[in-house]
């Protein structure tokens, strides 16, 4: 499924009349949630060969976190938080990169930074329900059960209405669990 909607994505940008950034940036955010880097890598790889000449620098800073994604996807680390650091010394509330160097430091298991890190994201409007969202299923993963609710119960005020019953689902089922080991 990931290589044939890169394809379509790469052919996209082959025409005359290239798609809007925002466009490409969205189809780039469906492929990384298919996790098949390889395929990632190679549509990144074509936007920026297409676009890296015509962009402003809020979109090229986009495209440095786009290459970061793609680097911890691939599982080269070390590469990926240098081109974040970079992205966050020039642009402390870029939310999307402070998720993403969060998630680094959660594959590196230092839970401690990538919470913190999340929770400088929250602060950032446009990526506040992802990162309140990812920092509570890292604390489930952990079993902080209850710091991991009262992120969920943050999420939910502020996802669109189609998504909070979804939140309402996870914040029942930690609950359920929570009630089971306190009776163990």
């Amino acid at each position: 499924m990931a290589e044939a909607a890169a394809a379509a994505y790469i052919a996209a940008l082959a025409g005359d009349k290239l798609p809007p950034f925002s466009t490409v940036s969205q189809s780039f955010s469906y492929l990384t949630r298919l996790e098949d880097w390889e395929v990632t890598e190679k549509y990144h790889r074509k936007i920026r060969d297409v676009y890296s000449d015509q962009l402003p620098v809020e979109d090229l800073t986009a495209l440095k976190v786009m290459h970061a994604r793609v680097l911890i996807g691939l599982e080269q680390p070390t590469e990926a938080s240098s081109l974040l650091r970079e992205v966050i010394a020039a642009e402390p509330d870029n939310g999307y990169a402070l998720i993403s160097l969060a998630n680094y430091y959660r594959q590196r298991r230092d839970y401690e930074r990538a919470s913190l890190h999340f929770q400088w994201a929250a602060r950032e409007p446009d990526v506040a329900l992802q990162a309140l969202t990812a920092n509570a299923e890292m604390l489930a993963e952990q079993e902080a059960w209850q710091p991991a609710i009262d992120l969920l119960v943050k999420a939910r005020d502020l996802a669109p209405t189609a998504t909070r019953q979804i939140i309402e689902n996870n914040i029942r089922a930690i609950e359920r669990v929570l009630n089971v080991t306190e009776l163990l």
